[in-house]
């Protein structure tokens, strides 16, 4: 089994997490392989994958029941209450918890809170919150689910833009860790790879606020281009998030200073 086109900022390590064992596959296992990865668009580059095959043969085609990995059905919502977008957009729990761990920080702030799924995650992991959204409704959703979920004294979420308000958590909360779950554009973000320019409304002012932050997590689509973020003094590092089949459900991309 070939695959070429990896983008350079996956690792070896998230590159075998993606593709599971390559090593003895039969043929059909070998085809599911290919139908998978071919064509995949993946964190700024585009995958080629083939079975390696004796002359005169061919891979054996994939079953028309697997071929479809859109039917999948989505998970419930682990939030009390959830919107039309968040349905979408809600990081799963499992996830969120990871993203938790991975960021590691005693007080987050949250520029694009939504409906507060990650919010809540960070707050149990133990961390302070100081979220920002600004949609009035959606802000109140999630200050509704932290309390359902016994953090609301650890939520603080306020309704505004992170234009008018991030410089002065920044301020006041200097060693805090920032978490950035922008809006990804809606439902057609799989088909268009994606720049932070794309993510992040005035992208370039954001990125100067960044530079003096210690730990920076970005919650970014599978399609999204690591090479196009802000550069910062220490480097990004890029994590695969995958759901049921190796599914890539989004990525997780720290930078550490």
């Amino acid at each position: 089994m070939e695959i070429t086109g990896w983008p350079d900022c996956l690792a070896e390590d998230q590159r075998a997490r993606l593709t599971g064992p390559r090593a003895g596959l039969t043929p059909l296992a070998a085809a599911r392989l290919v139908k998978r990865m071919h064509g995949l668009e993946i964190a700024g580059g585009r995958l080629s994958a083939r079975g390696r095959l004796p002359p005169n043969t061919a891979l054996p085609a994939v079953p028309r029941s697997e071929r479809n990995t859109a039917r999948r059905s989505r998970p419930a919502p682990w939030l009390p209450e959830v919107d039309d977008t968040g349905r979408f957009s809600l990081t799963p729990r499992v996830i969120a918890e990871r993203q938790a761990r991975w960021l590691a920080a005693d007080v987050v702030i949250d520029p694009f809170c939504g409906c507060g799924g990650n919010a809540a995650a960070f707050a149990r992991s133990g961390a302070r919150v100081f979220a920002l959204e600004a949609d009035p409704a959606r802000a109140a959703m999630a200050r509704r689910n932290a309390a359902a979920l016994g953090v609301a004294a650890r939520v603080s979420v306020r309704v505004g833009i992170w234009q008018r308000h991030l410089s002065a958590l920044l301020r006041q909360h200097p060693s805090a860790g920032v978490f950035l779950d922008p809006p990804w554009g809606g439902r057609d973000w799989s088909r268009t790879r994606l720049s932070w320019s794309d993510l992040i409304p005035e992208a370039d002012r954001l990125g100067r606020l960044l530079i003096s932050v210690d730990t920076v997590l970005l919650k970014a689509p599978r399609t999204f281009d690591p090479t196009t973020l802000p550069q910062r003094p220490g480097d990004w590092r890029v994590r695969l998030e995958l759901g049921e089949g190796r599914v890539v459900k989004m990525l997780s991309i720290r930078s550490a200073n």
